[in-house]
């Protein structure tokens, strides 16, 4: 992955977490991908990435 990544991990409050901080770095300015739990997998997008891009993913224990 080109851009920066943000890995939301823990036991509560995953989703609402990852959805407060994409949409933190929305208003920013900022392209965001959100995958991980939340649903969306964020391999195939890869390749859309770039540099200035930043990955919010939502992670279980299982995915670490």
């Amino acid at each position: 992955c080109p851009c920066r990544i943000i890995a939301v991990t823990g036991s509560d409050g995953k989703t609402t977490t990852t959805t407060v901080i994409s949409k933190i770095l929305e208003s920013a300015g900022k392209k965001v991908h959100v995958g991980g739990n939340i649903g969306t997998p964020l391999l195939p997008a890869i390749g859309g990435m770039h540099p200035d891009d930043a990955v919010v993913a939502e992670l279980s224990s299982f995915q670490l």
